[in-house]
């Protein structure tokens, strides 16, 4: 999140560059990795400490949304309901995607577009 912070411009860059670097770390040498679903089925503390981290992204998600609207580049909008629905989107990833390099580039390339259209100012 934070190299998406530097390198943006704007709240919507910002917001691009952050799913983009999202999905890399989903879709690279790493994935695919587990999703968000299966938290419940964790440990107490292990979930909590994942809930924590997630809870963390989710502001920091709302932050860039409330940036781009401040500055003009994202229209108004609900940020805690934007930023649940992209999210939602990007932690289904998981879900189906399996591995194959030619896929994964493509999502790198058109999620970010996709999952930020409809802010656009």
């Amino acid at each position: 999140m934070e190299r998406a912070v530097a390198e943006g411009e704007t709240g919507l860059a910002q917001a691009r560059l952050y799913i983009r670097y999202h999905i890399g770390i989903m879709v690279g040498e790493e994935g695919p990795l587990a999703i968000m679903s299966e938290i419940p089925s964790l440990k107490r503390n292990h979930r909590n400490e994942i809930l924590d981290v997630s809870r963390r992204h989710s502001a920091g998600f709302e932050e860039i949304l409330n940036r781009g609207i401040e500055d003009g580049s994202i229209a108004p909008c609900d940020v805690r309901m934007t930023g649940n629905a992209i999210m939602g989107s990007i932690n289904w990833i998981p879900k189906w995607f399996h591995g194959k390099a030619g896929m994964a580039t493509e999502i790198l390339d058109e999620f970010p577009e996709i999952l930020t259209r409809g802010l656009e100012a």
